[in-house]
């Protein structure tokens, strides 16, 4: 079983991986600053799909309210490591893991 301590690089290059499956973006560059503006296809239905495909990835939960004030991508990675920064991620059982 492969584990690794969870931090904020691994928690953005997985939400980066999951932004660019769901918008099929494959090329597109992403960095902390980017914002919904500069995704082709990322609205408010997307975005909503887009924390319930994050919650599944990380296994968390956010809130309506989190969700909602997401401003940038650094947003997410701090709420995320929020969230999982005293655990770590198992790759071996975690279905879509890819790294």
């Amino acid at each position: 079983m492969f584990k690794e301590k969870i931090n904020k690089d691994v928690i953005f290059d997985r939400i980066v991986m999951v932004i660019r499956d769901f918008f099929n973006c494959p090329d597109k560059i992403i960095s902390l600053e980017t914002v919904a503006l500069d995704i082709d296809g990322w609205d408010s239905l997307a975005h909503t799909i887009l924390m319930l495909e994050l919650e599944r990835e990380f296994a968390i939960k956010f809130t309506v309210a989190e969700t909602l004030k997401f401003n940038n991508l650094s947003e997410i990675v701090e709420a995320v490591f929020s969230y999982k920064s005293h655990g770590s991620i198992n790759y071996d059982s975690h279905p879509s893991s890819r790294l």
